[in-house]
């Protein structure tokens, strides 16, 4: 940021980059900030990744959009970047896209749209010989499957993200992983690996809501300090979306109901 201004062709993908980055590090409202500049300075320039900019940055936007409470701007975000990707006919950027769109569909527990989205970038991966968002595509599937079939699913693009060494959003993933086992031990060792991970990365975005999910396996008063540094937590990170799980979860336990996941 401090080698360019405005003018310089790196402008833009500067602010690109540090909104990303933002993100993942639980800061989205310097990601909002710096989005929104990306995009008013890039607009239809393609990204040194390969995409366009416009798809790009909007579909990453959402997200953070999603984490701030603001559910209605994150799906109108998605599919906008969507719908541009696919008048610009412009291949790769679709299939980044719809990948991200699929994102955006599983923090708003759409299964279908989930599945439908992740399904298309598999599919186009394959056709277009793309790599690294097919793991994407079988993870987000899975999620949206259940069941064995969905578990195997995760587990095959995980196998496949290490194998590239792409450990972004490693925490997030491996949480999916932890919601859609049947199996009790293995979704607890999954959630250790997951707040693993984020610990060795830095990548805090996602550990309110690991702690959520590792609440679910408590009882009592440690379920109750687990979900309050989970609140914590989100409200230190200025992430709305997340206070309000741990505070459904917290509801629906006083209330002698099921937990939500």
């Amino acid at each position: 940021m401090n080698l360019v201004g405005p003018g310089d062709e790196r402008f833009g993908q500067a602010h690109f980059s540090l909104a990303g980055s933002a993100l993942h590090l639980g800061q989205p409202l310097v990601a909002l900030e710096h989005f929104a500049i990306a995009l008013d300075a890039m607009g239809d320039e393609s990204l040194s990744v390969g995409t366009r900019a416009r798809v790009h940055t909007g579909a990453w936007w959402a997200h953070a959009c999603w984490t701030i409470g603001d559910s209605a701007r994150a799906a109108a975000l998605a599919a906008e970047a969507t719908a541009y990707a696919r008048a610009s006919g412009h291949r790769y950027s679709l299939v980044v896209g719809r990948a991200f769109e699929a994102i955006t569909h599983q923090l708003l527990d759409e299964r279908s749209k989930c599945a439908e989205a992740a399904s298309h970038v598999r599919s186009m991966c394959k056709r277009y010989q793309f790599t690294y968002y097919d793991k994407w595509g079988q993870i987000l599937e899975g999620w949206a499957r259940g069941g064995r079939m969905g578990v195997q699913l995760i587990e095959a693009g995980l196998s496949g993200l290490r194998a590239e060494n792409a450990h972004v959003r490693m925490p997030y993933w491996l949480s999916l992983l932890a919601q859609t086992t049947s199996d009790q031990e293995y979704g607890r060792q999954t959630l250790r690996a997951a707040l693993s991970a984020a610990g060795a990365t830095g990548e805090s975005w996602w550990i309110p809501e690991l702690l959520r999910l590792q609440a679910s396996h408590l009882d009592g008063a440690d379920r109750r300090d687990a979900l309050g540094r989970a609140v914590e937590l989100a409200r230190a990170q200025h992430s709305p979306a997340m206070v309000t799980r741990c505070e459904a979860d917290m509801g629906q336990r006083s209330l002698g109901g099921a937990t939500p996941h």
